[in-house]
């Protein structure tokens, strides 16, 4: 037999037993936000209907085909529309970890769905929803729920974890309640809701405090607890333990952190560091986040702590966004918007670890605080490599400490041919393309695990390559001819935008620098220290794929043209000094012809390009200074630059009308608005409105100064009748009117008040109960119609203190309606009252007893028809 037979024989035995580990590929989260890791690098999915503030999870297949995700209440299928009983699953989208997805050990289609306590669940005096799971057979591939909300303790946290149990097969789920961790074990019998408990010194009892994440290391010998605790005052906790996966047990308690809001944690795929995400305690406004990193093979954990990035956000919270670990290895950071921000080395120490803040796009979607949490032993390395640049060979090494008795890996590189596998421990690749590469390796074990299947993305990044010599060239205007000028270096970027890699740039002014990556410089407003000198530019899409460019800087002599005085027009009168960039170029090209021009806020960034504006749209602030800059180039040369003061006048817009000449042979008013300077109508009236007695056509000219003018058409027409009905959404909360017109008029106002005020919309919403005159007109009052309806409905809510007002329930105006039947439930369904037209209502109570506070449900039986809703009783 020869070896290639030997392999492929071998390979085949051990993928029946191995999982291709894909099944933490694909993610929902957010506001119907969603990502793919299949192929390696993340892609955004658009096709989810999650909606959740905080916790979510997901699952795929081991190929990575999307079983179901839920947000904690309901559960999608891959189909994305609510699985069979896949609703009102026990948990809530504002825990912190609101669901935990669990795949039963030796069944290919039950599924475990783990769902948390929630702060909310014990707001207004209740007592919680506690720890629960339901159960998901996939068995006709879109899946049925056939169990839910199974109880595991009454009371519990909104933290949740996974881990691989010693035999390699089972998964012991762990979950915290006060100071005692409890460990549920998952295996081929089911869910064992006998605990195993394990006691520990910190715990919280307050449900305000009960807040942040738990997280098991991938190797499964860790576990990290972060607190966010909100009573008596904000403050955070955050601790780690030993776990046993033999036994379930949690001992070795440290306190690693206590001086931040903790909330996200995450270990990195080789467990060699931890991650804390929370929000800073010593912050007087808005919200400063931060992450931090800590060296598990640290002496003192502790005193490890490294900050490794501080952001600055625009919204206010009290928490921060989890942090989970990806099929890629890398670590996903959310708060809410539409990127995520990643660390992309987390197994690297302080800054190697590379923070990068919300580079992952969403396509338009939006995160908020979650992401789906997954078993940690989904992301278990088992080896390292290296040498990742295209075309150089990539060194794969198994752990030197792993128990492994046997390998089979593939590369993902199918042109590679034979060399697309190996069974050689230490293997080199060298792969055929730039890219993303899902490389496996099937184990088999020396210490009876079981066979399993490990994966790595392999990112094989293209070094940069130019053909042509760099030189930068830049505006100096300061009147001195000596080639020093304050230069935007990362202009020169612009030569690198063709390339399909995303690269970094970092400068230096000698070579040796930019080889040691040291001493690197500001790129903007960077000042040469003589003419033509040379600086150094290091580009890069990994820190370990780069090239240096040497790069001549230049100076071009421009012309500083100064201040100039422009009049132009406002573009929106409710808006104050807005205009367009559009309208100045347009007033700019005759004094500057042949020039190419662009726009930025100040003199700096004129000359340095940089931030120009993208926008045609530009709010001004203050007209006496001026707040807009030109840079002129010809030929992609710097030819002028120059500041703009801006005298505005107001906006010149007007629009055609049709205007209907009023029935009663009164005359009709042409109004062109008393907003400009001066008017010209086609009659030869100069005044701001004419009357008129004839159909036809009439025009008006109108203006604020040079360049401010505009004509509009009003077109006249003898006026049309107009017919309606009203069609009505009563006994409702909020009373829906809508009026259904039929007129050639257009276009209408509405008014259900007999006339005193109008609207433009044919929908009321909100409508009190009563008798309403609706009107329909014409804009000009020229013709109407009205017709008086009377709007059916119930109060929103009643007092029943015995102080005479609000003390009963009763249906408005209930006299004046033929004979009905009101029944009142509470939120269980079970029948408090009954009463009739006649009756004064409900008082609040059943068989004597005063019901609480809270949400009643009502059924009105008026003739054949049947109205239901709900109210608030409110005991002050």
């Amino acid at each position: 037999m020869n070896r290639l037979t030997f392999q492929l024989i071998l390979y085949c035995l051990m993928t029946s037993a191995v999982l291709a580990q894909k099944e933490a590929a694909v993610w929902y989260f957010g506001e119907q936000a969603g990502l793919s890791f299949v192929d390696g690098r993340p892609i955004p999915l658009l096709d989810g209907q999650i909606d959740s503030l905080e916790g979510c999870a997901s699952i795929a297949t081991s190929d990575g085909d999307l079983l179901f995700y839920t947000n904690g209440e309901t559960i999608w299928n891959r189909n994305h529309e609510i699985m069979v009983n896949g609703e009102d699953i026990g948990g809530n989208l504002s825990a912190t970890q609101a669901a935990l997805i669990i795949p039963k050990p030796g069944s290919g289609s039950i599924y475990y769905v783990f769902t948390t306590d929630a702060v909310q669940f014990y707001q207004g005096g209740g007592n919680g929803a506690g720890f629960n799971y339901t159960t998901v057979d996939m068995s006709n591939g879109v899946g049925v729920v056939v169990e839910k909300n199974k109880s595991l303790l009454s009371q519990s946290t909104e933290k949740v974890t996974a881990v691989l149990a010693a035999n390699g097969i089972d998964i012991w789920v762990v979950t915290q309640k006060d100071a005692l961790f409890y460990s549920y074990l998952i295996s081929a019998s089911g869910v064992n809701e006998t605990p195993v408990t394990s006691a520990v010194s910190f715990g919280v009892s307050d449900f305000n405090n009960i807040r942040g994440s738990l997280k098991a290391s991938p190797d499964g010998l860790h576990l990290a607890n972060a607190f966010a605790i909100f009573e008596p005052q904000f403050t955070g906790r955050l601790y780690l333990y030993d776990f046993d996966n033999a036994t379930g047990l949690v001992s070795g308690e440290q306190l690693i952190g206590d001086n931040f809001g903790f909330y996200g944690i995450e270990f990195s795929s080789d467990s060699s560091k931890l991650y804390a995400s929370g929000k800073l305690i010593n912050n007087e406004s808005g919200s400063t986040l931060a992450i931090y990193q800590y060296n598990m093979d640290a002496a003192d954990i502790s005193s490890s702590s490294f900050l490794l990035a501080e952001l600055r956000t625009t919204f206010l919270s009290d928490i921060s966004g989890t942090l989970q670990l990806a099929m890629d290895k890398k670590i996903y950071y959310t708060f809410p918007g539409t990127a995520l921000s990643v660390i992309e080395k987390p197994n690297e120490l302080r800054d190697a670890a590379r923070f990068k803040r919300e580079i992952i796009d969403l396509g338009g979607r939006k995160s908020n605080f979650g992401l789906p949490p997954f078993v940690p032993s989904f992301f278990e390395s088992i080896f390292d490599f290296e040498n990742i640049c295209y075309g150089d060979q990539t060194q794969f090494a198994i752990y030197p400490d792993a128990p492994v008795a046997s390998v089979i890996w593939n590369f993902d590189d199918p042109d590679s041919d034979t060399a697309n596998t190996s069974t050689s421990f230490n293997p080199t690749h060298i792969f055929t393309a730039p890219g993303p590469y899902v490389v496996s390796v099937d184990v088999t074990f020396t210490n009876g695990r079981p066979n399993k299947r490990f994966i790595e993305v392999v990112d094989i990044r293209e070094t940069p390559t130019l053909t042509q010599s760099l030189s930068l060239v830049q505006c100096d205007v300061d009147g001195q001819d000596d080639g020093i000028t304050s230069f935007n270096l990362t202009a020169i970027e612009e030569v690198f935008e063709d390339s399909e890699e995303t690269y970094e740039f970092h400068y230096f002014t000698s070579e040796l620098d930019a080889i040691n990556s040291e001493n690197n410089i500001d790129p903007i407003g960077y000042i040469n220290t003589a003419p033509l000198e040379q600086v150094y530019l290091r580009v890069f899409s990994d820190p370990s794929c780069f090239e240096i460019f040497p790069m001549t800087l230049n100076t071009q002599t421009a012309s500083d043209v100064g201040i100039i005085n422009l009049t132009v027009c406002e573009l929106d009168e409710s808006s104050a000094n807005q205009i367009s960039l559009d309208g100045v170029e347009a007033l700019l090209t005759p004094l500057y012809p042949g020039v190419d021009l662009s726009f930025y806020s100040s003199k700096e960034d004129a000359l340095l390009e940089l931030r120009p504006f993208t926008i045609d749209i530009v709010t001004l602030i203050d007209l006496e200074v001026p707040e807009l800059f030109f840079r002129g180039e010809i030929a992609n040369d710097c030819a002028i630059v120059g500041g703009i003061l801006f005298d505005l006048k107001g906006e010149v817009g007007i629009e055609d009308q049709q205007v209907y000449l009023c029935s009663d042979n009164t005359p009709t008013v042409l109004n062109a608005g008393a907003t400009f300077s001066s008017y010209l109508w086609s009659t030869g009236a100069t005044t701001s409105s004419i009357q008129v007695e004839e159909p036809g056509v009439y025009e008006v000219t109108v203006s604020n100064g040079p360049g401010c003018i505009d004509t509009a058409v009003f077109t006249v027409v003898d006026t049309p009748e107009i017919s309606f009905e009203v069609r009505l959404e009563d006994f409702q909360q909020s009373n829906t009117l809508r009026i259904f017109a039929l007129s050639e008029i257009s276009p209408l106002k509405y008014s259900i008040d007999g006339g005193q005020t109008f609207q433009n919309s044919p929908s009321f919403t909100d409508v009190a109960p009563g008798i309403h005159t609706v009107v329909v007109s014409d804009q000009a009052g020229c013709a109407f119609v009205t017709q008086q309806i009377t709007v059916r409905g119930t109060p929103r809510y009643f007092t029943p203190n015995g102080d005479g007002v609000n003390d009963f329930w009763q249906v408005d105006r209930a006299r004046d309606y033929q004979q009905f039947t009101v029944t009142i439930f509470d939120r269980f369904g079970k029948l408090l009252a009954r009463f009739d037209n006649r009756s004064r209502g409900w008082d609040g109570t059943m068989a004597g007893e005063a019901m609480p506070t809270g949400s009643y449900w009502f059924n009105i039986e008026l003739g054949d028809n049947r109205y239901t809703g709900h109210f608030a009783l409110i005991r002050r």
